[in-house]
């Protein structure tokens, strides 16, 4: 039995779908999930339906408001047949499966198909989008090919989310491509990196398939913020580029609008962020009188997570649109973060040339032409 559904923030009542060990499904209602899992699969207080399948796992979870609503929600599921309650999972569910190869054989699609109920294209699907893992001794890895031959002591891992799955990638925009790396314009909602639930909406999986080929992450973005990122296309080139990272021979600028006046001449920020050492940068390119909003420059000499963003806001200055942190709201639509990568200045790793990649239209710039701030 896995099941790796979020149960800490569920309402009092829910209804729930479980997926028994002879791929037959059970559903109920409940207002402790965890703990009515734990009985369908080790007490007599599980149903009789599931105590003569287990193991079971728990594929679906919805809220309801009330215990009624959850028994006609539970009934409605019932009168479902077994496609329509696969494709219900496939729409909303959330779960893991792991499966030893053994000496069975057959391929990924096939075992994956089989444990889960889903069909081979839909398999292949999931596989394409990164929710398939394949171990092989100590190494864990996406595994994408269909036809990739399996070994005895091989084990797959299925990670489903139907929500994470139906997700569209954005697109991002190629600035530079050298062969063994190559720079991106990530656009504000495109992430930086995938997680077990899958990367086919990442800028890293985007750079893979658009260059058609292999692609390695080197450093990140929030996904709120746009600008440019770079990836490595080999291993070797992946180790140099972080090494650079690391010593600091990469140089981040970033353009950020922020609520007030922010002070002229350069400020360095410097406070701590998790115990560690954070160093910012900030000077003021421009002041918007009417939006009480600054223009400013952000050169970081280290990359903690939100770095950029908790200083500001420490410093009284939020970035406009940061839910997180407090920026201003402008109008009656809440803008998104404005924050931008800008620059990315370096000694290219191939040649020893200094390179410097900026972006086609800085944040400033777009701020004056989409949002009218008007910089003095």
């Amino acid at each position: 039995m896995s099941q790796a559904i979020d149960l800490a923030d569920i309402s009092p009542w829910v209804v729930y779908i479980l997926r028994c060990a002879d791929k037959t499904f059970y559903t109920g209602v409940t207002t402790e999930p965890e703990r009515r899992l734990k009985e369908h699969n080790e007490s007599e207080k599980g149903a009789k339906y599931t105590r003569c399948r287990r193991p079971v796992e728990m594929v679906y979870l919805q809220k309801a408001a009330s215990r009624s609503e959850a028994s006609r929600r539970e009934y409605a599921i019932k009168q479902l047949s077994r496609s329509e309650k696969l494709l219900l999972i496939e729409q909303g569910g959330r779960f893991e499966s792991h499966i030893d190869v053994g000496n069975g054989g057959g391929n990924a699609v096939e075992l994956l198909s089989g444990a889960s109920g889903f069909s081979k294209q839909k398999i292949k699907s999931v596989m394409q989008k990164g929710a398939v893992w394949l171990t092989r001794g100590k190494s864990t890895q996406r595994l994408r090919r269909v036809k990739k031959k399996l070994q005895p002591e091989d084990e797959l891992h299925l990670y489903y989310n139907g929500n994470v799955l139906a997700q569209s990638a954005l697109e991002a925009e190629l600035v530079a491509d050298c062969q063994e790396y190559s720079v991106w314009l990530k656009p504000s909602g495109m992430m930086s990196q995938g997680s077990k639930w899958g990367d086919h909406t990442t800028v890293v999986r985007y750079a893979e398939t658009y260059l058609d080929r292999v692609t390695y992450q080197i450093h990140r973005l929030d996904r709120a913020t746009s600008g440019l990122i770079l990836v490595a296309h080999s291993k070797k080139m992946a180790r140099i580029l972080t090494g650079m990272f690391e010593q600091r021979t990469i140089k981040k600028s970033y353009q950020a609008i922020v609520s007030g006046q922010f002070a002229e001449g350069v400020i360095t920020l410097d406070s701590e962020i998790e115990g560690r050492t954070a160093i910012s940068h900030v000077k003021r390119l421009g002041y918007d009188c009417d939006k009480s909003a600054s223009l400013v420059e952000v050169d970081i000499e280290t990359g903690r997570k939100h770095q950029i963003r908790r200083h500001l806001s420490e410093a009284g200055f939020p970035i406009v649109g940061d839910r997180l942190y407090g920026g201003m709201v402008e109008g009656d639509q809440p803008l998104d973060l404005q924050l931008m990568a800008v620059k990315l200045a370096f000694s290219c790793p191939l040649s020893g040339e200094g390179r410097v990649l900026t972006v086609g239209k800085t944040l400033g710039e777009l701020a004056a032409e989409t949002l009218e701030f008007r910089w003095l």
